[in-house]
């Protein structure tokens, strides 16, 4: 292999070995994790239990949501849970009557606590200008948000699962969002069942240029300086059931997505990079997606602060919307 790549790129390599250079094997290396009393998940738990399913409850009775689980079996059993939000009676019958009725929206969640760090940007997907004719499922991956959970669905496995529940309510293709590592089970269904995907929104994705190093050194091997990274160690990375799921569970080529798998060839993707983002190499990626005439942009600040941005919030809520509803034109206008 040495051999062909001095050929291809004409160059020679020196002989010798340098000890201070080495690879980077995720699934293979010791896992690193913080001790956290067992207080800590009990809480968690609990929380999940009796807080968060208030939390849900009371959002799911503002928004319309239903709570549905898909049931996987496999080597090992695990569930997705998901939350879905009918449309209006009035556009479910008009989607009956004509062909050209929206396609659902499906947002996906990444690491940290799970769907509750996501409740005004879910509002505004759900209460936003016209979007009640639209469909909306979430994505629930527990698994990912520092609880005691030691096994999850591979990202394979969750793309079957998100089949599952599309086709359970009658719906063949959607219009997914997909944040950090949300972006790696977009990356499986583009993969998997491209032609369920009618177009994709991605935040802060991880799922580009995942054979360079950057995403794994930053989350796995950076010893933290700055004050956010040193919050995403110890809440994120150094967790130990998140830490076992990145370094065991986790297999990048399950989570890389190429632009060539992306839909249409990009004309109904949407990609939104955070300029100063601590996990995802923004620059590169931007370079990577301009070669390729993907359309994208450069939001300012860090790994998932487009929360506290109204404005970048509507944005990409509206470019979602516009996929939904089949408008190119009106997603090209928004990018641009």
């Amino acid at each position: 292999m040495l051999h062909q790549v001095e050929q291809l790129k004409s160059h020679r390599f020196r002989p010798g070995y340098n000890s201070a250079v080495s690879c980077l094997r995720l699934n293979v290396e010791p896992f690193s994790a913080k001790h956290r009393p067992l207080a800590f998940y009990m809480v968690g738990d609990r929380t999940y239990g009796d807080a968060y399913a208030y939390a849900y409850a009371y959002a799911a009775s503002q928004v319309g949501h239903r709570h549905a689980d898909v049931g996987l079996r496999g080597d090992r059993s695990a569930d997705v849970s998901y939350w879905y939000r009918p449309a209006t009676k009035e556009a479910c019958a008009a989607r009956h009557r004509s062909a050209t009725a929206p396609y659902p929206i499906v947002f996906i969640h990444g690491l940290g606590m799970g769907l509750m760090s996501y409740l005004a940007f879910i509002a505004k997907i759900c209460y936003a200008n016209g979007a009640r004719d639209v469909p909306v499922y979430l994505l629930d991956m527990p698994y990912l948000g520092m609880r005691l959970l030691a096994q999850a669905p591979s990202i394979p496995e969750t793309a079957c699962a998100v089949k599952a529940a599309l086709h359970r309510h009658g719906h063949r293709r959607a219009v997914f969002i997909g944040h950090s590592f949300g972006s790696a089970v977009v990356a499986g269904l583009c993969r998997a069942m491209p032609k369920a995907v009618a177009g994709v929104v991605l935040v802060d994705p991880i799922c580009f240029l995942l054979l360079e190093a950057a995403v794994a050194w930053r989350f796995v091997r950076r010893v933290p300086v700055r004050a956010n990274e040193r919050f995403v160690e110890f809440f994120v990375s150094r967790e130990l059931f998140t830490s076992y799921f990145i370094s065991r569970q986790f297999h990048w080529y399950h989570a890389i997505l190429w632009a060539e798998e992306l839909p249409s060839n990009g004309a109904t993707t949407a990609v939104y990079l955070s300029e100063a983002d601590l996990l995802v190499p923004s620059a590169q990626v931007a370079a990577y997606l301009k070669r390729r005439n993907i359309p994208h942009q450069m939001m300012p600040g860090d790994h998932a602060q487009f929360l506290l941005n109204p404005r970048w919030e509507n944005e990409i809520v509206s470019q979602a919307l516009a996929f939904a509803r089949a408008d190119v034109a009106t997603s090209h206008a928004i990018m641009n």
